[in-house]
């Protein structure tokens, strides 16, 4: 099985990292996307997801952006 670990920073277009940030990672594995995780990022704009499956898509969403 595929097994990976997703992370990254949530930053504004001046660089400054967006706190509260919605990251929604979908997953697939036959092709239809089965598997949902959301966070929030913490006051420096960090996110981490542990991915288990062949395709991942990322979404990011913040107020204001």
């Amino acid at each position: 099985m595929f097994r990976a670990v997703i992370r990254g920073t949530v930053k504004d277009a001046a660089g400054a990292a967006i706190s509260g940030a919605s990251v929604e990672l979908r997953q697939t594995y036959n092709g239809a996307f089965d598997k949902t995780t959301e966070k929030t990022t913490g006051g420096n704009g960090a996110f981490s997801f542990d991915a288990d499956r062949t395709r991942s898509v990322l979404t990011f969403s913040a107020d204001g952006y």
